[in-house]
């Protein structure tokens, strides 16, 4: 009895060692595999240059629009080392930001800062902007965002668009309502001079005025700026509006 007591446990032992093992083993497969497709999904998910899933979006994009404006520019032929490169906002992102402010774009003037190829450009276009300008200071890109222009196939809601081959540290408000648009164009420097020259238009002409600032590195200072107020800031975008009031004389 000893002897067959002995060999049932042995029997049951191995049983359970044949069924625990491979269930703990499957286990611990399925939670790799998970935490596998969970940082596949955040790599998709994330907007960069690099993201095939996201080049794939920006071509398709430019065969349905008639338009080229996929790809990175490092913009090479810029001496000034203050501006980023270039790579397309996606469509998107754009409109999602967009939808946070509540607004009648017919009474709004739409700025680009550092358009590029100019795909903001052709995405405002969709909407009754009273007017539509991209700021840029490659002259290729220049000509590159008025052949998109051009050739760009979508509806247009706004038909005055223009793009200006211009320095953004140099160039002068319109005192319409405006929605400033930056798509990560610029490093610290170019964006407290572009800053300040937006202060000093609100308080020569106080307007309702809005900055949508997409991958904002540079959000400290527009945090640090008395004269602008966040609605939403998330890590990949930000959205502020101008104070009526209590515009300071420096950012």
């Amino acid at each position: 009895r000893g002897v067959a007591g002995t060999a049932w446990l042995a029997v049951l032992l191995l049983i359970k060692y044949l069924i625990q093992e491979p269930l703990r083993y499957g286990i611990h497969l399925i939670q790799r595999l998970i935490q596998h497709l969970i940082t596949f999904w955040k790599r998709c998910s994330t907007r960069n240059p690099f993201n095939p899933w996201y080049q794939f979006l920006d071509r398709q994009y430019d065969r349905w629009c008639s338009v080229n404006t996929a790809g990175m520019d490092l913009l090479e032929s810029i001496p000034d080392l203050d501006v980023n490169a270039y790579s397309p906002a996606p469509r998107s992102t754009f409109f999602l930001v967009l939808r946070q402010i509540e607004i009648d774009p017919s009474k709004f003037v739409f700025i680009d800062f550092g358009c590029g190829r100019g795909k903001p450009l052709l995405l405002a276009s969709e909407l009754p902007f009273k007017s539509i300008t991209g700021i840029e200071l490659s002259p290729d890109l220049v000509k590159t965002a008025e052949e998109n222009l051009r050739t760009y196939r979508w509806r247009k809601r706004c038909k005055v668009i223009q793009v200006i081959h211009a320095d953004a540290r140099e160039y002068q408000m319109p005192n319409d309502p405006a929605i400033c648009f930056f798509y990560d164009p610029f490093k610290a420097d170019t964006m407290a001079q572009v800053l300040d020259n937006i202060r000093q238009s609100l308080a020569a002409a106080p307007r309702d005025l809005y900055i949508l600032y997409i991958l904002p590195k540079e959000r400290h200072l527009m945090d640090q700026s008395a004269f602008l107020a966040p609605l939403k800031q998330t890590a990949g975008y930000c959205i502020y509006k101008a104070q009526a009031c209590g515009m300071p004389s420096s950012l």
